[in-house]
């Protein structure tokens, strides 16, 4: 899936978050978003994921602008990582299998070999299947969102903060993996971050958002 931002701005209270941003994002893209706090970066985001609406400008799916295409089979399509992950009241299990059980979906849920599996592959070791969600730390959560996110297979994974409250080891397994989807399955991935991000052998843009522009910067 291409992605087109053309000219988009968008303003809150009277206060211009951002004007004039353009962006072509093709598939297999591995796009960095950096910049301060307020500066719209998640909000940029929520526009990409259809939870919001540009003041001006317009945004395209393959050449298809998002106003004219089907919400729920674009979200089939676009995995969408937030800084806070939501988890709903249950377990590990039943936070993990939660898109499956959804009329839209169109596959049936992992079995429980394979969420261990990639309960391990995340470092998570210290949980299990059975244990309430509700009980397990930010980072804890923010992986298990994550892993949830990834097992849509989603053409297309935006990050918002997605490691902010791992430690370093946890951090770099996650980076590691996006790179790995990226490469291997040709995985759009536009990540938002104030930390700093290393492509690795995968050449990625990266780009600033501040003073309501986005700038393409140079790593």
């Amino acid at each position: 899936m291409k992605l087109s931002i053309q000219n988009v701005a968008l303003v809150f209270d009277d206060k211009t978050l951002f004007s004039d941003v353009s962006l072509t994002i093709d598939q297999g893209d591995f796009i960095v978003i950096r910049g301060p706090s307020g500066s719209g970066k998640s909000s940029l985001l929520r526009l990409l994921n259809r939870l919001g609406e540009p003041t001006s400008g317009s945004i395209a799916a393959d050449d298809e602008p998002l106003t004219d295409s089907d919400v729920t089979s674009y979200r089939r399509r676009v995995g969408y990582v937030q800084q806070t992950p939501i988890l709903v009241p249950g377990s590990v299990h039943d936070n993990l299998t939660l898109p499956f059980g959804y009329k839209s979906s169109q596959n049936g849920a992992p079995d429980r070999s394979r969420l261990e599996a990639d309960l391990q592959e995340f470092n998570l070791t210290d949980i299990n299947l059975d244990d309430d969600a509700e009980n397990l730390s930010v980072g804890q959560k923010q992986r298990i969102a994550l892993i949830r996110t990834l097992l849509t297979k989603p053409d297309i994974i935006l990050g918002d903060e997605p490691t902010s409250a791992l430690d370093p080891e946890s951090r770099t397994i996650v980076e590691d993996h996006l790179r790995q989807i990226n490469r291997d399955q040709n995985t759009t991935i536009v990540l938002v971050t104030h930390l700093e991000f290393d492509s690795g052998d995968r050449s990625a843009r990266h780009f600033t958002i501040d003073g309501g522009q986005l700038t393409e910067t140079t790593p």
